[in-house]
């Protein structure tokens, strides 16, 4: 006999504010929760209302146009915290994107 399945309500909020390797402000950058998403304000801000209540991925990904490190920052949080700090930083290594008619050996 299968056990029955418990469905929880994914209802918890996931807030917070994001930054940029010096600390400055970074608006209008999506930030990505289990596979939703919500938009930084002008105050640098987001707000994810749909969490379910364990722990949750989030992702955020801003990239430079004009050719320098793209910056990006992942981490782990409750579901239900309000004061997520997202702190930018370039990335580099396996991880790190490599721009479009580049290869990694230089041609």
């Amino acid at each position: 006999m299968v056990p029955p399945i418990k469905l929880v309500a994914a209802n918890l909020p996931v807030a917070g504010k994001v930054v940029g390797p010096d600390g400055k402000p970074v608006p209008g950058l999506w930030i990505y929760v289990d596979g939703g998403g919500a938009m930084t304000d002008a105050d640098r801000r987001f707000v994810f209302k749909r969490a379910a209540p364990r722990r949750v991925g989030v992702r955020a990904l801003k990239s430079d146009p004009n050719g320098g490190p793209d910056l990006s920052c992942r981490l782990e949080v409750q579901a239900g915290d309000t004061n997520v700090l997202v702190k930018l930083e370039p990335e580099s290594g396996i991880g790190a994107r490599i721009p479009r008619g580049r290869i990694p050996d230089g041609r």
